[in-house]
């Protein structure tokens, strides 16, 4: 229920207690049941921070965007570095969008 009303931290928190006790328990259907509901709450959790990165359409969020598909971290409440810390790569607005864009095609069809 806590995903319908979108209450995604306390969800993924009864999801994980729920796959732990029915791995414990050795009951298949459940750990099968729960590990996905763990999922689609913890999906639920990430999507504004994934969002609200790819819109930021900067350097540091697509770098982060990169490394969050290849580990699943949700690190999208840290603080970005000093501009000074990757200043000169600077990219043009073209350069920046054709590498969103092909991060979001990757992040299609790795899903």
């Amino acid at each position: 229920m806590s995903v319908f009303q979108g209450k995604y931290d306390e969800a993924t928190k009864y999801f994980d207690k729920a796959y732990n006790l029915s791995r414990s328990m050795g009951e298949t259907a459940a750990i099968n049941v729960n590990r996905v509901q763990f999922g689609v709450a913890m999906a639920h959790k990430m999507m504004q921070g994934v969002g609200g990165h790819i819109v930021l359409n900067n350097l540091p969020a697509l770098e982060r965007l990169i490394e969050w598909k290849s580990s699943r971290v949700d690190e999208f409440e840290k603080p970005f570095p000093e501009p000074s810390m990757y200043c000169f790569n600077v990219l043009s607005n073209r350069e920046l969008k054709n590498i969103k864009n092909n991060i979001l095609r990757i992040m299609f069809m790795l899903s």
